[in-house]
């Protein structure tokens, strides 16, 4: 009995059956209060650890624009200057902010600390200064196809492809 009652209840006749046998006898009575219990408190962990999807969004929206505002302010005086290695430089300083956005701030870019949020290892540790998983985490938005995959996963509630990667994943702050 003990087996039944720790499994998932996936239908309305074993659901039945638990309650018959509990009803007999109050000895399995125990073990279902106990199963209940951890059930609880797993799924509150859970929870907690889950980020919402709008949350997600709007933190990568709010990055992408501060990472792109030095790119354009130096577009706009490369093309005022006639000095077109400052849109170069522009563009690669906005693809070092966005790369290693997570190693710079602890694990937090300004977006993810506006939605209060953070990225960490699968172990929980920090990403500050970890610019190799910063990396390898956010160039997955960067691939066109690999960037709509990965948002896509984000919608189902799935692991991006990047926290994949780099063996990351995201936290509530």
């Amino acid at each position: 009995m003990q087996k039944i009652i720790s499994l998932k209840i996936k239908n309305k006749f074993l659901l039945l059956t638990i309650v018959y046998k509990i009803l007999k006898n109050k000895y399995y009575l125990k073990y279902l209060k106990f199963n209940y219990i951890y059930f609880c408190l797993t799924n509150l962990k859970k929870k907690k650890m889950e980020v919402s999807k709008l949350s997600r969004f709007l933190a990568l929206l709010i990055d992408g624009i501060i990472a792109s505002i030095p790119m354009y302010i130096m577009a706009f005086i490369a093309g005022a200057t006639g000095i077109a290695v400052l849109a170069y430089l522009g563009y690669a300083l906005y693809l070092i902010v966005f790369l290693l956005r997570d190693a710079l701030f602890g694990g937090q870019s300004i977006g993810k600390k506006v939605m209060k949020y953070r990225a960490v290892k699968e172990d929980g540790s920090s990403l500050n200064g970890d610019f190799g998983a910063s990396a390898i985490r956010n160039i997955s938005i960067m691939i066109p196809i690999v960037g709509l995959v990965d948002m896509i996963f984000v919608l189902t509630d799935k692991p991006r492809l990047g926290d994949g990667w780099a063996k990351t994943k995201v936290v509530n702050a």
